[in-house]
């Protein structure tokens, strides 16, 4: 359900992008992520810390750019968030001293302490590359392609990311049918 409603606040906000603008689209992601916080809270009683992180940062730069009138605000909006994930990783790894995505992936993937780890700078490289990407992308092109690119080009990216990962997650994959 919660990919479903994800999938239903990107449909939305490029919807309104292309029939109305980037404001009205902004308007609409601010209340739609409200709104899956508010049901998510309502349901369960707690709330998804990474939910809470994208609506802050929606909600914050999407008011900039409405306070500012300049959409540049709400296109760092991406290169925020892949930096504090970059940064969520390294510190779970100095803090806590093991890895932060194979505790993820445990149920599925049982990998060694020196996979792990360049599991964890993988991604953290693919955080830091997306985010710089996006603000080049940001600053070379009109709004309207970097909405493409933002909502298709980062997808694309991802889903490369995550196969290619999976080739070379492949040999540490858990075989449950003999458990």
């Amino acid at each position: 359900m919660k990919l479903a409603f994800e999938l239903f606040i990107l449909v939305t906000f490029f919807v309104l992008f292309k029939v109305v603008d980037i404001y009205a689209a902004i308007a609409s992601a601010i209340v739609l992520y409200g709104v899956q916080l508010a049901v998510i809270w309502l349901k369960t009683r707690k709330v998804d810390k990474l939910q809470l992180i994208t609506f802050v940062m929606v909600a914050v730069l999407g008011g900039a750019t409405f306070l500012f009138q300049n959409e540049l605000f709400f296109k760092w909006k991406p290169t925020v968030i892949y930096g504090l994930f970059a940064v969520a990783i390294l510190a779970t790894q100095i803090y806590t001293r093991k890895p932060a995505v194979a505790k993820l992936l445990a149920k599925a993937v049982s990998l060694p302490k020196a996979v792990a780890y360049k599991l964890d700078c993988a991604w953290m490289a693919f955080f830091i590359s997306v985010g710089v990407l996006n603000i080049a992308v940001a600053y070379s092109v009109s709004t309207e392609t970097w909405v493409y690119f933002k909502l298709f080009g980062i997808l694309a990216l991802l889903l490369l990311f995550l196969v290619a990962q999976g080739f070379w997650l492949a040999p540490h994959l858990k075989d449950t049918q003999h458990e």
